[in-house]
């Protein structure tokens, strides 16, 4: 490591994020703590030497084309976090284990780090949540650059992940031997969009309803699951909320209508999409699941990229049965998804 190496803020706001997501590459670190004029090599840089000082670790996954380096945890971070009281010990949910993973794996938690990591750029550009540094240049002077505030970024959004969002519900349909008796709840990510400057941690929730006005599960589908899986899994999230599993974990009181969440779900293909929002139809979930293609949301988080069941469903009722059939008869139900793309209508995240 380079003797004239020093410590900053940033490094700090870097090292707290890779230990938050566990997996990142210079692609999502470059947008929060870099500049556009700094841009990737700075970001590249300032990984390497964290990983030469024993900060983050890097680590290279298999894959056929030429992929980034991916910078995980270490238990040095972790510590360093702590000593600045950066990190409570109760929040620490990280292993050395957890740093291996399948390829596969890496892959998935990449997909959703990445698509978390534009919801948050976009979230500082639009209400300007900017911090202006002045780094040394090598000539000498100093040079004025800007990045997110991640302090004021984390009173607006709070992003959770790991195994203490596990929870599970009684499965209504238990006919069949092979029927399980509980449905998963495992979200990639729970995200909660702050009404005020309270920060609710992972082990205290008794301020949740006043310290949040929207929560969203977020389910991102890489690869393409088995229907009775997928239908399972909307099951799952509408009687957690109608049993009021979720009252329980995340609230008080009794009454289940006050603690209301929307799982969002995003598809490879415009095919696909349309696919899952059918099948949510089925299991009655056609105001609490959202869907949206995963690039759609990568281009713009906050933009109108998102469609609700009820709206689907609203633009199937208006046809004939005649022309109801016309946009089924191919396989592939090219018809159908342009008939969706032109009629249905699409919301943003924001709103209600």
């Amino acid at each position: 490591m380079n003797p004239r190496w020093q410590l900053t803020e940033r490094d700090l706001d870097i090292v707290e994020a890779v230990v938050a997501h566990q997996f990142l590459t210079v692609n999502e670190v470059q947008p929060l703590f870099f500049s556009v004029e700094t841009g990737y090599k700075a970001a590249a840089r300032r990984l390497k030497a964290l990983s030469d000082a024993g900060l983050v670790a890097r680590h290279y996954t298999p894959t056929f084309d030429a992929s980034p380096a991916v910078y995980c945890p270490t238990q040095k971070g972790v510590q360093l976090l702590l000593a600045h009281q950066r990190l409570h010990p109760d929040e620490i949910d990280w292993r050395g284990k957890h740093n291996r993973i399948t390829a596969a794996s890496v892959q998935h938690e990449l997909a959703v780090n990445r698509l978390v990591v534009a919801l948050m750029r976009a979230l500082a550009e639009r209400y300007a949540l900017w911090r202006c540094e002045a780094h040394p240049h090598r000539s000498g002077g100093k040079r004025l650059t800007r990045r997110v505030d991640m302090a004021r970024l984390g009173q607006m959004l709070s992003v959770e992940r790991g195994s203490h969002l596990w929870d599970r519900v009684k499965n209504p349909s238990q006919k069949g031997r092979r029927v399980p008796a509980f449905l998963p709840v495992r979200p990639d990510r729970l995200l909660l969009v702050k009404s005020d400057s309270d920060r609710v941690s992972g082990n205290n929730r008794e301020s949740y309803a006043n310290a949040h006005h929207k929560t969203f599960f977020l389910e991102i589908e890489i690869a393409p699951k088995q229907c009775d899986r997928l239908r399972r899994r909307f099951r799952a999230y509408r009687e957690y909320y109608r049993s009021g599993g979720f009252l329980r974990r995340y609230g008080h009181g009794d009454d289940v209508r006050a603690y209301p969440f929307v799982v969002l779900v995003t598809a490879p293909t415009d095919e696909r999409r349309n696919n899952l929002i059918e099948l949510a139809i089925l299991e009655a979930c056609r105001k609490m699941v959202w869907f949206a293609t995963y690039d759609e949301v990568l281009a713009d988080p906050l933009g109108a990229v998102w469609i609700r069941g009820e709206a689907y469903d609203a633009a199937f009722s208006t046809l004939s049965e005649t022309q109801y059939s016309q946009l089924y008869r191919t396989h592939r139900r090219v018809e159908r998804d342009r008939f969706v793309s032109a009629h249905v209508e699409r919301h943003g995240l924001l709103e209600r």
